[in-house]
C-alpha cells in the first residue's frame, strides 16, 4: 500500500474518532435513550391497565381466567426489557472502547514491528469479545421474538372470545380488545427497534475492526 493511501486510511480513522465523540452525537444518543426508556414505562403501564380489565372479566366466569396468563406475559416482558437494558450497557462499554482505544490506536502510526504487533493484538482481542457478545445479543433477540409471538397468541385467543360474546358488556370487551391490539402493535415495534439497534451496534464495530485488521496486515 502506498504512503498516501496509508495516510488517507489513517486520516479517515482519526476523523471517525472525532465524529463519534462529537457533543451533538452524544446528545442525540442520550435523547434517543431517554425516549426509549419512557416508551418502556408507558408500555408497562398499559400492561397494568389491561390486567385490571382482565381481572374484572375473569370475575364474570365467562371463560378460563385470562389474568394469570397476562401476568405471566407481563413478567416475560419485564425480563425482555431488563435483558435489553443490561445488554445495552455491555454494548455501550464496547462502543466506548472502540472509540477511545481501538480507533485511536489504529490511527496511530506503527513505527516499529512491536507497535504493529500490539495493534493486531488489540484488534484480535476486541474481535473476540465482540463475537461473543454478538452471540448473546442474537439469543436475546430470539427470546424477544418468542415473547411477541406469545403475546400475539394471547391476543388472538382474546379476540376470539370477545367476538363470541353477545351479552351485556360486549362494548367493553371490544374496547379492551382494541387496547390489546394497540399494545401488541406497540410492543412489536419497540422490540423490533431495540433488537435492530442492538444488532447493528454489535455488527458495526466488528465490520470496522475486520477492515482495520486487513489494513494492518497489508501495511
Amino acid at each position: 500500500m502506498s504512503t498516501s493511501a496509508k495516510q488517507n486510511v489513517t486520516g479517515s480513522y482519526a476523523d471517525t474518532v472525532r465524529s463519534l465523540n462529537a457533543p451533538d452525537i452524544h446528545g442525540d444518543l442520550d435523547n434517543a435513550c431517554g425516549q426509549l426508556a419512557l416508551t418502556a414505562v408507558n408500555l408497562l403501564e398499559n400492561f397494568d391497565y389491561i390486567a385490571k380489565q382482565l381481572h374484572t372479566i375473569d370475575l364474570l366466569r365467562l371463560a378460563s381466567p385470562f389474568k394469570p396468563q397476562w401476568d405471566s406475559l407481563r413478567k416475560d416482558f419485564k425480563d425482555v426489557l431488563w435483558n435489553f437494558r443490561s445488554n445495552a450497557g455491555f454494548i455501550s462499554g464496547r462502543l466506548k472502547m472502540f472509540c477511545t482505544v481501538v480507533l485511536p490506536l489504529t490511527a496511530r502510526n506503527a513505527s516499529t514491528s512491536r507497535s504493529h504487533d500490539e495493534k493486531l493484538q488489540v484488534l484480535r482481542s476486541f474481535m473476540s469479545i465482540s463475537a461473543d457478545h454478538a452471540a448473546i445479543t442474537r439469543t436475546l433477540v430470539g427470546n424477544a421474538m418468542k415473547f411477541t409471538k406469545a403475546l400475539n397468541t394471547f391476543h388472538t385467543d382474546f379476540l376470539k372470545f370477545a367476538s363470541q360474546r353477545v351479552t351485556a358488556g360486549q362494548r367493553e370487551l371490544r374496547e379492551l380488545a382494541q387496547k390489546l391490539t394497540d399494545l401488541e402493535s406497540n410492543v412489536r415495534q419497540y422490540v423490533t427497534l431495540i433488537a435492530t439497534t442492538m444488532s447493528f451496534n454489535d455488527l458495526f464495530p466488528i465490520d470496522c475492526v475486520k477492515q482495520m485488521g486487513t489494513f494492518q496486515i497489508r501495511m
